[in-house]
């Protein structure tokens, strides 16, 4: 169970961190005459308090899946696809909750876009990237 629980601290804190600056650099190259480097470091503050408490139901959820997937005795590979394809979906629970209707307007996703992209891209690299350990039983 504790070793679920520092799994999903570090998928989820390293993906609250890592998003936003890569959305920054996104924005700072798609437009640089309104980004510079210092919004992206003026995002980040404001973007890991505001990811920390909007990003706080995924993190439970995503808990609570690896722990169910984790007591299965399956292969490593098989775990994390099993956690991967919903951890895409819960990564859009913090828009749904902060702007659902962007999430549906076709007239916003030029905008929402790379934040749904970065968060889903970095959580998936990061579900991957860190070792989730197997269940010991005695």
């Amino acid at each position: 169970m504790k070793q679920v629980s520092i799994y999903t601290l570090k998928v989820w804190l390293t993906t609250i961190v890592i998003a936003p600056i890569i959305v920054g650099f996104l924005h700072r190259y798609i437009d640089p005459e309104i980004y510079n480097y210092s919004s992206i470091l003026v995002g980040l503050l404001y973007c890991v308090p505001a990811g920390i408490i909007f990003c706080l139901p995924s993190w439970l959820l995503f808990w609570k899946l690896c722990s169910f997937v984790n007591d299965r005795t399956l292969k490593t590979i098989y775990k994390k696809l099993l956690i991967t394809i919903p951890s895409v979906f819960l990564s859009l629970i913090p828009w749904l909750i902060i702007n659902a209707h962007a999430l549906f307007s076709p007239n916003y996703w030029p905008s929402f876009l790379p934040w749904v992209v970065s968060y889903s891209g970095v959580l998936i690299a990061c579900v991957w990237i860190y070792k989730l350990a197997p269940v010991i039983k005695p």
